[in-house]
């Protein structure tokens, strides 16, 4: 991309983006890669997950993304595409982060509700494998289980199931507990 900033330029820009096109994807890796490194590296201590995947890795996937779905980029300015590219590798991470605790067993996030804080203290600690637990719930458990590892909140579920909220919550909590239980933890 030149160095000329003007809303026709970027606009432009943008639209190659958008096309497709190989080159514009590479001017906007060797431009703008570095800024998006930087919030993967200060996400990564945040969520205390250096060490344990590489920020290059997680720059590529961003960069991947952008290549794989390019038609899925609703940005109008170049200050918004790169806002878009930070909350995906934001995102990439936090993911990342999500996946780690499960497999450590860590399940209050699943467990807490909606209108508590992300920090909440509701729920327990258990150190259970991901594996070992979607063994042991059954069919509907597990759907809640994806659902809530997918972000969705519990009347969000509860609508999918045709029940309250604070039903699907609880049915899932007394899951967690058996789960718990059945590994003596």
């Amino acid at each position: 991309m030149p160095d000329d900033q003007s809303p026709d330029v970027v606009a432009a820009f943008l639209q190659r983006i958008r096309a497709g096109d190989p080159a514009a994807h590479v001017e906007f890796a060797a431009r703008y890669g570095p800024q998006i490194r930087r919030v993967v590296r200060i996400r990564r201590a945040k969520e205390h997950v250096q060490g344990l995947v590489e920020s290059e890795d997680l720059v590529q996937t961003v960069l991947r993304r952008m290549w794989e779905k390019p038609a899925d980029l609703k940005a109008e300015t170049l200050g918004e595409l790169l806002a878009w590219a930070r909350a995906v590798a934001w995102n990439r991470v936090r993911e990342f982060e999500r996946k780690r605790q499960l497999e450590r067993g860590n399940f209050r996030r699943l467990l807490r509700r909606d209108d508590e804080p992300p920090d909440g203290t509701s729920g327990e600690d258990a150190s259970v494998s991901l594996a070992s637990v979607r063994t042991v719930l059954s069919a509907e458990e597990r759907r809640i289980f994806d659902a809530r590892l997918a972000d969705r909140t519990w009347a969000e579920i509860a609508a999918d199931l045709g029940r309250t909220g604070e039903a699907v919550r609880k049915q899932f909590e007394r899951a967690i507990r058996r789960v718990q239980g059945e590994a003596g933890t």
